[in-house]
């Protein structure tokens, strides 16, 4: 292949060493004498083609191969389609419509609309379900009933992993379940903010159960967006959004789903963050717009699982029209407009329409925003009532994280509604001595 399509293929070098095992491509290795006789003298097959050695093997096949024989290798059974379709729009990108070599890559290599890979398939409602009510769990403060589910997920695993009487349909399926319950086991160390969450081994046993899964691009997706979401906890808010832009390059090799709006949410999440530190409008519009994006993610998932999501956005939008940052703290020199206001109250009644089955969690921020809202219609005594009703679900969730933040807004509230009281008693003396002096005259 000519240097263009070399410089194209290394730019994404690290999700394809996130993907391809050698193993799985041994025959057209062998074919196309990427890997030799010589190679393997000697040496155990497996152990030579194992994760380890898929870098210098990837290195191999980009600086031997043409681009044909490339994407032919990898399109061995049908395993790594998507990254073939990531390679020629990676390349098409680089070269617009321009030819290379005689080929469009832009008319040639890459349709137009590229086809997405169905996940609607197999055991996959099975495996949502689960995964569903594990988060619902961590949002009703249900620590101990997660943990067990958990742990019964990982004992099944164990026991199945190196059954030979298992099969990989069967394999497939109890990987995603523990996929599903790292995922679920880092979100709940995310609410918490826990700075030992980075580089945790949670991250390394995702990485390590991506290949058993039942669709390899969905499970890298959700690992590097969760990823993505966590460095921010020790590096620079930009480093995880590039994660963030990695997991939607995955996302639209699929068709919508649950797991790809909850990388526009994680994204949504790390600029809310930046707009603490930035504030503007066109980003507080960009974020909006990004949550209606991720909105159209869900209309293919059970009821359940669109209403929870749906009213978990509605929230975070009307979070962002009142100037509500991650942990329910007020942010401070964000302007909110009367129009913010009617679209908050417009965000929330559709939360409120959806309020059986809610968890804690989203109820808390539910009272919130609905105290935020209310002190700025210059109604302290309705702020305070719901600010403490957030606090009372927030101690029955134990999340501590936004504990202080509806703390602060309560005082806040309270020296409000005194003063308004006050000015009150004020403007009642003021009307008695004018009453009185009317009667005296």
């Amino acid at each position: 292949m000519n240097q263009t399509e070399k410089d194209a293929i290394y730019s994404i070098f690290c999700e394809l060493t996130k993907d391809v095992q050698p193993k799985y491509i041994l025959a057209p290795l062998i074919q196309y004498r990427v890997v030799t006789h010589e190679d393997l003298g000697g040496l155990d097959v497996q152990n030579y083609l194992s994760t380890s050695r898929s870098e210098q093997i990837l290195v191999k096949m980009i600086e031997t191969c043409s681009l044909e024989t490339f994407v032919n290798i990898l399109r061995h059974e049908n395993i790594y389609d998507h990254l073939v379709e990531l390679v020629f729009a990676t390349i098409s990108q680089s070269k617009g419509t321009e030819n290379t070599n005689g080929v469009n890559y832009q008319n040639a290599g890459v349709p137009s609309q590229l086809s997405r890979i169905n996940i609607y398939t197999g055991s996959r409602k099975k495996v949502k379900r689960v995964a569903h009510l594990l988060k619902r769990l961590i949002h009703f403060g249900k620590a101990e009933e997660f943990q067990k589910n958990v742990n019964k997920i990982e004992s099944k695993w164990n026991f199945m992993k190196n059954n030979p009487r298992v099969t990989n349909v069967q394999k497939a399926e109890v990987a995603d379940l523990l996929f599903s319950a790292l995922d679920c086991q880092l979100a709940n160390m995310r609410i918490k903010n826990d700075p030992g969450m980075y580089n945790h081994q949670f991250f390394k046993e995702m990485v390590a159960i991506i290949p058993y899964t039942s669709n390899p691009i969905l499970s890298s997706m959700s690992y590097t967006a969760r990823f993505g979401a966590t460095v921010i906890l020790e590096e620079p808010l930009d480093h995880g959004l590039a994660h963030l832009m990695t997991a939607k390059m995955h996302s639209e090799m699929i068709v919508p789903c649950k797991e790809a709006g909850m990388v526009y949410y994680q994204e949504i999440d790390i600029l809310v963050r930046k707009y603490e530190i930035e504030t503007n409008d066109v980003m507080k519009q960009d974020m909006l717009s990004r949550c209606r994006l991720a909105l159209n993610q869900f209309d293919e998932e059970t009821s359940a699982v669109k209403e929870d999501f749906t009213r978990m956005l509605f929230l975070r939008m009307a979070n962002i029209y009142l100037g509500i940052n991650v942990f329910g703290s007020v942010i401070a020199h964000v302007q909110i407009s009367d129009g913010d206001l009617r679209e908050a109250e417009n965000c929330l009644k559709m939360v409120k329409s959806t309020w059986n089955g809610m968890d804690t969690r989203r109820k808390m921020f539910y009272y919130i925003a609905k105290a935020v809202l209310n002190q700025n219609r210059n109604r302290p005594d309705i702020a305070l009532v719901k600010s403490k009703l957030a606090l009372e679900l927030a101690n029955q969730g134990k999340f501590l994280n936004e504990k202080p933040s509806i703390e602060i807004l309560i005082q806040k509230f309270e020296f409000e509604f005194a003063a308004n009281c006050e000015n009150e008693i004020g403007d009642t003396i003021n009307d008695l001595d004018a009453i009185m002096a009317d009667d005296e005259d």
